[in-house]
């Protein structure tokens, strides 16, 4: 149910239009927003607000129509959004409009597109495709070059498990998944678009795989065997497997400070309806819990984002009432956490996934 809420409020970010248009390469009429590093959606019955967090402090800005989804890279100057055309009878027609360099290009050879990632550099993302208004039309794991404005053919027939890919460089992408014809099973590969091949990244995954998060060349997941759930870490120097936690059995969204080697993740352990948000140590290979009744709860389906000090953003809420949510602050440096929004609400807050 809380996966549909969160499909159903990014869906609430846009109005439907109808009558789009697609040209390629276009001039930007003006210079995109001058987004933050941290940003945050407010909805406000069927009106949507955007603001710009700094220093603790929300300010208003400007923002395009009909977005269901947006990515950027501040350093690149790259934003990609995923912008909805008209609602179908089971899928949302959309398309993805990337802006670059003072211009524009549209990615719609596809009906329905989701889970948009960019690389680590911005020269390429990765999406899932389907072809007609109907969930049994998915076309898989899709990838476009961003700089030369082409889409990469993979040479690969893994079926990818949900959105369980993330990008470990410009060139390179993991993802779970099986290939009967290869007798790959329930393995983590990764795909070289350099010189288009795919292997085998780790193959201990005891189970199936529910949540996939990449830290430089290691691996943190979670497995899942019948009832019992594992958080993982792969050292893929050395090829080695280390039980993290045996409580744990989701991670919802993640944010990683390279700089520290800590990872940031909401999550949810066994046997509560409560989420929390976690710290994990890639130095020291330990979890903590940094929340537990400020706030009571952490909204799997608010985000999560990391600024340049190192301050995580994430949503949370004190009471049963979903849409009484407020946006905190955890201060790495005091780890403590701190609410900044003013007004309780229906949040979502975005932007730096890594510094």
């Amino acid at each position: 149910m809380k996966k549909v809420e969160r499909f159903l409020f990014l869906i609430c970010f846009i109005f439907l239009i109808n009558g789009c248009t697609s040209k390629t390469n276009n001039v930007l009429e003006s210079s995109p927003v001058e987004y933050g590093e941290i940003m945050a959606a407010f909805q406000n019955g069927n009106e949507v607000n955007y603001y710009k967090i700094e220093d603790g402090n929300l300010s208003s800005i400007d923002f395009k129509d009909n977005v269901a989804e947006f990515q950027y890279n501040l350093n690149s100057k790259v934003y990609v959004y995923l912008i909805n055309i008209k609602k179908g009878n089971n899928l949302t027609n959309n398309k993805i409009e990337v802006q670059k360099n003072n211009e524009k290009f549209y990615i719609d050879k596809y009906y329905f597109n989701s889970g948009v990632k960019i690389s680590p550099n911005s020269s390429k993302i990765a999406f899932t495709a389907y072809s007609k208004d109907s969930l049994e039309s998915i076309e898989g794991l899709k990838i476009y070059d961003i700089k030369n404005n082409k889409e990469i053919n993979l040479n690969s027939n893994i079926l990818i498990s949900g959105d369980l890919y993330n990008w470990i460089s410009d060139e390179k992408i993991i993802y779970y998944g099986t290939n009967p014809n290869k007798k790959i099973y329930n393995n983590i590969c990764v795909y070289n678009t350099k010189d288009k091949t795919e292997k085998v990244y780790m193959d201990k995954v005891e189970g199936f795989c529910t949540s996939l998060i990449p830290l430089e060349s290691n691996l943190l997941y979670i497995e899942q065997q019948y009832d019992d759930s594992k958080l993982a870490f792969y050292n893929s120097e050395n090829n080695t497997k280390k039980i993290i936690n045996n409580n744990l059995e989701k991670i919802y969204d993640w944010a990683f400070n390279s700089k520290t080697g800590e990872v940031f993740f909401i999550g949810k352990e066994k046997n509560t309806d409560k989420n929390a948000l976690y710290e994990f140590s890639l130095n020291y290979k330990n979890l903590n819990k940094l929340n537990y009744d400020f706030p009571e709860n952490v909204d799997e389906n608010g985000g999560i984002s990391i600024d340049k000090s190192g301050n995580v953003y994430f949503c949370g809420y004190n009471s049963e009432d979903f849409n009484s949510k407020d946006i905190y602050m955890y201060n790495n440096k005091e780890k403590s956490n701190n609410l900044i929004s003013i007004e309780s609400g229906h949040y979502y807050v975005f932007g730096n996934k890594k510094i």
